[in-house]
C-alpha cells in the first residue's frame, strides 16, 4: 500500500541484496526518525547451534521488525560477527560468535540476551531484555 500520514509511523521500507539464493545486504529505511517509530514487540527468538571449529551459529528470528537489535551472554566478553542489526518482519539473521570456554550451544541459546529498540520506548521500559 502507499505511505500516507496515518501508517507513515507503523511502516519501514526493507531493501536487500541477493545473490545465489543467500542475503549479501539488508537496509531498513523508516519514513520517520526512529524514535517516532510506532513498533510493536517483535516477539524475537533465537536458535542456536554448533557450527564446529568453537563457533556458535544463532539465527534470530522477529515476528515485527527488530530495529537495532542488541546480543548479550550476561557475564561473558563474546565478539559476534554481528550486532545491532535490523530483523523484519517475519525474517531472521544468521550470526555466529566463538563458543564461550564451558558453554554448549544450547547454554548459549538459554543465556543470550536480545535487546532492541522497542525495548528503549516501550512503557515502563530501561532497557530490559525481551525475548
Amino acid at each position: 500500500g502507499d505511505v500516507n500520514d496515518k501508517n507513515r509511523r507503523r511502516v519501514a521500507l526493507v531493501a536487500e541484496l541477493w545473490k545465489d539464493g543467500q542475503a549479501l545486504a539488508r537496509q531498513v529505511a523508516p519514513f520517520v526518525p526512529n524514535k517516532h517509530l510506532l513498533l510493536s514487540d517483535p516477539r524475537a527468538e533465537a536458535r542456536t547451534a554448533d557450527a564446529g571449529g568453537g563457533t556458535c551459529r544463532i539465527e534470530v528470528f522477529a515476528k515485527s521488525l527488530a530495529r537495532f537489535a542488541e546480543l548479550k551472554i550476561p557475564g561473558r566478553d563474546v565478539v559476534f560477527s554481528d550486532n545491532y542489526f535490523d530483523i523484519p518482519a517475519g525474517r531472521s539473521v544468521r550470526v555466529e560468535c566463538p563458543t564461550p570456554d564451558g558453554m554448549t550451544a544450547d547454554e548459549v541459546g538459554r543465556a543470550l540476551v536480545i535487546r532492541s529498540l522497542w525495548r528503549s520506548f516501550a512503557p515502563g521500559a530501561h532497557g530490559e531484555a525481551f525475548r
